[in-house]
């Protein structure tokens, strides 16, 4: 039997889809460009004050940019943050649970270019993916000429100035796994298709928060990558949206623009070489963000999480923390509800239960025990 805050949550869930909130790829508003420029406030009553995501179209035509050879339009010699990894998944929970950061180095933009037209995979693969108001910081040549610094009809709803712009250029081999931003984002498609799968915050219970060792990717001597654990674990999704019947897929053709709401959960790819670039704007603290703190509230913890691991799991957490340690083979039997059992006993410490399953050595048994502390934590 369900819990009343998950009859609560699936109450919500269903509610934005009945009324509206969530769309299907054929009831997402379509709004030409030029309509949206000429009345703002009714863009911002219609989709930014209800959180409603929104396609617009006939942008790269508008501006005159619908025939830039992107290739050539940035200097070969620039230098560019690329990403790089070994299955186009950064910022992702891999198979076996940890969580994988990219390798991001600096080349001349004339070498990612080659890198990613010839689909060449020896570095790894490329994505120009670099955030932190990349385009402006990187490549600000590009503004004014090609690519506009502001969104003036935004500028004058939101009154505000534009946080970040980003410049992101990859093909069907990269994706950006499952997050939310405190963002209102104007994604245009420069080039190419890009690939949004959309849900509202109320799902974010229904995606889930676990707790995974951190690893980022290095290049070694021999240009490979491999993965560099890191002190600190990180708190991501569990599944991805497109992995639920209720997600929103939305393909976005050259010269089409999205606006994703802020606090919606997102994952993107490309259905081929793409070139686009977003705008951000920050987020209203206002009584959206309240609701969604209440829904944040509702969850189960990423601890409880562990619960449901499978003793697979569990040795590949045990085995990723400690690779140094030759731990007691019982150790890699638990499951999830086991591996809590060590630490939820009133009766005996975490140290006292390590002790009874046979582990000697007082620096394991510290080095485990806190391990422990920190995955299970609230």
């Amino acid at each position: 039997m369900a819990s009343k805050s998950e009859a609560a949550i699936s109450t919500v869930c269903e509610s934005a889809r009945d009324l509206g909130w969530l769309p299907d790829k054929d009831t997402i508003a379509k709004l030409e460009y030029e309509d949206v420029k000429a009345h703002p406030f009714r863009f911002y009553r219609d989709f930014i004050s209800q959180n409603r995501p929104a396609i617009i179209t006939g942008i790269t035509k508008a501006l005159g940019i619908d025939k830039v050879d992107w290739g050539s339009a940035i200097a070969s010699e620039k230098l560019v943050s690329v990403n790089f990894t070994p299955n186009g998944k950064a910022d992702a929970v891999l198979e076996n649970k940890v969580f994988a950061k990219p390798c991001e180095e600096k080349i001349p933009f004339g070498d990612f270019w080659e890198y990613i037209t010839s689909r060449r995979e020896d570095r790894g693969i490329p994505y120009l993916s670099h955030q932190n108001d990349s385009l402006r910081q990187e490549i600000p040549e590009l503004i004014g000429k090609y690519i506009p610094e502001r969104i003036e009809w935004l500028d004058e709803t939101l009154e505000t100035k534009v946080d970040a712009v980003n410049l992101w250029i990859g093909d069907e081999r990269s994706h950006s796994s499952t997050h939310s931003d405190f963002y209102e984002n104007i994604y245009t498609c420069l080039y190419g298709v890009k690939v949004f799968h959309l849900l509202p915050p109320c799902f974010l219970p229904k995606i889930g928060e676990g707790r995974y060792p951190a690893a980022t990717y290095h290049r070694r001597d021999d240009a490979t990558l491999e993965l560099e654990p890191e002190a600190e674990d990180v708190v991501w999704v569990m599944k991805e949206v497109q992995e639920l019947s209720e997600c929103l897929t939305v393909e976005l053709a050259a010269g089409d623009a999205l606006y994703l709401p802020s606090l919606w959960l997102h994952s993107a790819t490309q259905n081929c070489l793409t070139v686009g670039v977003n705008h951000w704007y920050d987020m209203d603290f206002d009584l959206k963000y309240c609701y969604y703190s209440m829904v944040r509230a509702l969850m189960p913890s990423p601890a409880l999480a562990v619960k449901s691991w499978p003793h697979e799991e569990v040795s590949i957490w045990f085995k990723t923390h400690f690779p140094t340690l030759e731990l007691p083979q019982k150790f890699y039997a638990l499951d999830g509800q086991g591996l809590m059992d060590l630490a939820d006993d009133p009766e005996f410490s975490i140290e006292e239960k390590l002790r009874f399953m046979d582990l000697e050595e007082p620096s394991s048994i510290a080095a485990v025990a806190d391990g422990l502390r920190t995955l299970l934590e609230e």
